[in-house]
């Protein structure tokens, strides 16, 4: 599965995927150190296992796929939804197989995992203990949050009833700001959670299947909504039955709501990420690749393409942007910027879904 594209939002149908594959022959994984570079999710085939891990180099253009697989002779799971690196491991977030998975950062060998979650789906960091991760609920309705204590590695409580497919999150100032995606329903709200007392404090209302989140430069809190679709004749777009997607920025100091960008309906933003100071953000809309300018709350199409995941290398000011490709190992471009001109593409897993820079 994944955060609001065919995974997420279509839950339904049992779509939730992952791709592997390479441009140049893999190094071998065994001398290899995975704590640089770019690690890349692949969710793979719903209700296989074949969902990755892939490692990309910048430096010397290099991929490996399957390196879980590779180092631990065993596979990941059953959608390998996403990642996270913080404290002293890599932790791997297994949707259908209802896990957390963590690793040697360095070396890419198992050290733990935590089983009998609740459908998850992403895992960050709170403060120097704990970390929040969210949970669509075994019935794909009944969201919640695991709270984790890494330090310990062990689960030490949950917040319930949240709402319906709990999916990206964002921690700042001692809030928790969390999408509500919908799950196999619809859902239109960002809970606002106390992170020191583990307490939902406030639901924010915005558009149909919030999905994605990010801060500007100037503070504000943007959130992609990708609205709900429904479909006349797939890929065909029911209009009159489908619901607008949107940009909303929020200010996160008082949760008001300062602007809003509405899109096409049934066919909204997904997959916001930003550049490092937050002057650029870019999303996935109408089978393109967008910017969006948060000073001047405008956006414009930087590349057509149907795209499923996306990330920004801080480091190297490269876009990462990975192709729906369907049962078959993703393409993934990379784009420079500032005219996001075209460096290379690499193979990477089936259906790549999110990229983690280290």
């Amino acid at each position: 599965m994944k955060s609001i594209r065919q995974t997420s939002l279509l839950y339904i149908f049992l779509f939730g995927l992952l791709f592997t594959a390479c441009k140049k022959e893999e190094p071998s994984p065994t001398t290899a150190s995975f704590a640089q570079g770019v690690l890349i999710t692949n969710e793979g085939l719903y209700n296989q296992t074949s969902g990755t891990i892939s490692h990309y180099s910048p430096a010397n253009q290099e991929v490996q796929n399957r390196i879980f697989k590779t180092v631990n002779q065993r596979d990941l799971g059953n959608v390998v939804q996403s990642l996270n690196r913080f404290g002293e491991h890599t932790y791997i977030v297994v949707n259908n197989s209802n896990k957390l998975e963590w690793v040697n950062p360095q070396t890419f060998a198992e050290e733990g995992q935590i089983l009998n979650l609740k459908q998850p789906r992403y895992i960050a960091p709170i403060n120097d203990s704990l970390a929040y991760i969210s949970q669509w609920g075994n019935d794909l309705l009944s969201g919640s949050i695991a709270i984790f204590n890494y330090q310990t590695a062990e689960l030490i409580g949950e917040i319930e009833a949240l709402g319906k497919g709990p999916e990206r999150l964002l921690p700042y100032n001692n809030k928790v700001f969390l999408c509500l995606v919908g799950g196999l329903e619809t859902d239109q709200r960002l809970a606002v959670i106390n992170s020191q007392t583990h307490q939902l404090e406030q639901y924010i209302t915005v558009d149909d299947a919030p999905n994605s989140l990010q801060l500007d430069q100037n503070g504000l809190l943007w959130i992609a909504c990708s609205g709900k679709a429904a479909y006349s004749n797939y890929p065909q777009i029911d209009t009159a039955n489908s619901t607008m997607g949107s940009l909303i920025a929020i200010d996160p100091s008082n949760n008001q709501i300062i602007h809003q960008l509405n899109l096409a309906k049934g066919q909204g933003a997904s997959q916001l990420c930003r550049n490092a100071d937050g002057s650029q953000l870019f999303f996935c809309h109408k089978n393109a690749i967008y910017q969006l300018d948060p000073n001047q709350q405008s956006i414009q199409q930087i590349k057509t393409g149907h795209y499923y995941g996306l990330g920004f290398d801080n480091e190297n000011n490269t876009l990462y942007a990975a192709r729906y490709m369907g049962t078959e190992s993703a393409w993934v471009d990379r784009l420079s910027l500032p005219n996001f001109t075209p460096i290379d593409s690499f193979r990477a897993g089936i259906f790549a879904n999110d990229f983690h820079f280290q």
